[in-house]
């Protein structure tokens, strides 16, 4: 099972790659944080904000 060997579930996987893909645009693009969210798949730019700040201890707006 994915699970065991990953150490995660598949959800949480596919959050964590979607986080670190948005933490690279964060510091690369200059995008808003809707554009952000949106080309990461997360349709509300609020709940990116909120599992950002989950992950990494602040707030992706610390960024912009």
């Amino acid at each position: 099972p994915f699970r065991e060997t990953a150490g995660v579930s598949v959800h949480q996987c596919i959050i964590g790659t979607r986080l670190e893909r948005g933490d690279e645009l964060l510091h690369t693009q200059g995008l808003t944080l809707k554009e952000i969210a949106s080309r990461i798949g997360i349709r509300d730019p609020n709940y990116f904000t909120k599992l950002y700040k989950r992950a990494y201890g602040k707030t992706p707006k610390r960024h912009l």
